[in-house]
């Protein structure tokens, strides 16, 4: 897959998370903990890193 097991697990709760984000109202810190991150700000953090914004910016961007 060209990715190692912790960059799959990753990505793989970034995705749940973005559309969480997009299809839910639950609060951010609630989608964090149901994608596995009990740390809200090493979950932003994470986020952040990898998708070029915070979650808040994503589902500001995201939802109609």
């Amino acid at each position: 897959m060209g990715t190692g097991y912790k960059e799959f697990v990753i990505q793989l709760r970034l995705e749940q998370a973005k559309r969480l984000l997009r299809e839910s109202e639950l609060r951010i810190t609630d989608i964090a903990g149901e994608v596995g991150y009990q740390d809200m700000r090493h979950f932003t953090q994470v986020f952040r890193k990898t998708v070029m914004m915070t979650p808040s910016e994503y589902r500001l961007h995201h939802t109609s």
